[in-house]
């Protein structure tokens, strides 16, 4: 079976930004044969579009870019262009027997080809605007043009799916979580061995993360105990805010901002440490507690969106969003309980759920079932 995922974000260089789509498509690889469209927009750019292949990680790539000036909506343009790199895609030889969109933006332009060529698509959600209620009234009409004619909906959790629903979207909906790749992995020979109980972070220095509220937490907390450490990975533009908190409370020992890391070596820190910990506003899924599972760490983490649905009192413990007092007290009583997780069972749960493998059979038999409907009719 061929699977055509269609993508506006997908990593490039030193960019991870559209990594967990990379990973699905990867996950969707494990048993068929997968291209992918990725489109974006070029300020530089004198040609109206542009189209390259490549071959990444067993994935036939089509980077297809648009002319974009400043301050103008390129929407029908970035629709066009995506029906073009479709065409210019099975001129080459790649005719997908069904399209996986990821993002709204990307299904109008599925219906568009579905329409046309008969080609049935699946849509892949992960966009936590719904849950922010920040949707204008384009975009809500955009999604509702797409799901609507969407196979299946394929929201990254139940949190997710609500949120879409209280929009008034219908459609057929089945949860796929995104995809945890196979280096994250619990290491038992690896341990924290300093005395010091370690807690990860991994997340953008954006508003949305709510990191004043994890640094509040440590001052609560270290006016108890000094027996522990925040290492933050990650980077963004309220960086040096956030280090002047941590200045102002003079939690320097403490509380430590490593930047941007590579997933990799992301899994590495996962595995030597003891905790980890997201402070989140809001969360469409938590990737990112999902592959700290697979590396068998038990999670603080607030209780938001999706969140409630992977963390529980197996695998961690939750606090409520903004609650600087009660994300301090879960830190502390996680450290003085730790004997109590089985970090192996975590792993193992985790990688059963969320694995290349686990993921792409649920994929697969998505999209045997869509492909059997068809027939049908």
């Amino acid at each position: 079976m061929n699977i055509l995922f269609i993508t506006e974000m997908f990593p490039e260089k030193d960019s991870y930004s559209g990594v967990f789509i990379k990973e699905t498509a990867l996950a969707a690889a494990k048993f068929h044969r997968v291209a992918v469209i990725h489109c974006s927009g070029d300020l530089k750019q004198n040609e109206k579009f542009t189209f390259a292949f490549s071959v990444e990680d067993n994935l036939q790539i089509l980077r297809f870019k648009y002319k974009q000036i400043c301050f103008v909506s390129f929407f029908a343009r970035r629709v066009k262009g995506t029906v073009m790199a479709f065409e210019e895609l099975v001129s080459h030889g790649f005719k997908p027997d069904i399209i996986n969109a990821c993002v709204y933006k990307t299904g109008v332009a599925a219906n568009i080809i579905k329409n046309k060529y008969g080609i049935p698509y699946v849509l892949r959600e992960g966009n936590s605007g719904y849950m922010r209620k920040t949707l204008n009234r384009f975009e809500v009409k955009r999604a509702r043009v797409a799901m609507k004619n969407a196979d299946f909906i394929l929201p990254v959790s139940a949190a997710q799916e609500k949120a879409i629903r209280s929009y008034g979207i219908k459609g057929r909906f089945e949860v796929v979580r995104n995809v945890v790749p196979d280096y994250f992995f619990h290491a038992s020979e690896l341990k924290n061995l300093s005395g010091t109980k370690k807690f990860l972070c991994v997340a953008d220095m954006h508003p949305k993360k709510n990191i004043p509220n994890l640094i509040n937490a440590c001052n609560i907390l270290r006016m108890r105990r000094t027996d522990f450490a925040v290492d933050i990975v990650g980077e963004g533009k309220k960086m040096e805010d956030y280090k002047k908190l941590v200045s102002q409370k003079s939690l320097e020992n403490t509380v430590h901002f490593l930047g941007k890391k590579p997933k990799n070596e992301i899994a590495k820190m996962m595995q030597n440490a003891d905790f980890f910990v997201l402070p989140s506003k809001y969360e469409p899924s938590g990737n990112v507690l999902v592959e700290a599972l697979s590396c068998g760490l038990p999670v603080v983490a607030t209780n938001v969106g999706g969140i409630p649905e992977v963390i529980n009192e197996s695998n961690g413990a939750l606090a409520e969003s903004g609650n600087s007092p009660e994300l301090a007290e879960k830190m502390e009583w996680i450290m003085d309980n730790c004997n109590i997780y089985d970090r192996e069972k975590i792993s193992r749960d985790a990688r059963k759920k969320y694995s290349y493998d686990a993921i792409g059979r649920q994929l697969a038999a998505i999209y045997e079932k869509v492909l059997k409907e068809r027939e049908k009719r």
